[in-house]
C-alpha cells in the first residue's frame, strides 16, 4: 500500500528525519522513566506535523 499521509501532508525529507530522531527520544524517555522528558518529548515530536499541516493548508 503507497504512503498517504506523508504526500498529502506535504512533508520534507528534513521532516521525516526530525520525526525519526524525535521517535527515538519517546523511546529513550520511556526507557528512562523520565514522565516530565517524555511530555517534553512528545511535544516536540508533533512540531514538524503541525508545519506540514500548515503547508497542507495553503494554496
Amino acid at each position: 500500500m503507497p504512503a498517504i499521509v506523508a504526500p498529502t501532508l506535504r512533508t520534507e525529507p528534513e521532516d521525516r528525519v526530525i520525526t525519526a530522531q524525535r521517535h527515538q527520544a519517546i523511546v529513550a524517555t520511556l526507557t528512562a522513566g523520565d514522565a516530565a522528558a517524555l511530555r517534553s518529548a512528545i511535544a516536540e515530536h508533533y512540531a514538524p506535523i503541525r508545519a506540514s499541516i500548515a503547508r497542507a493548508a495553503q494554496p
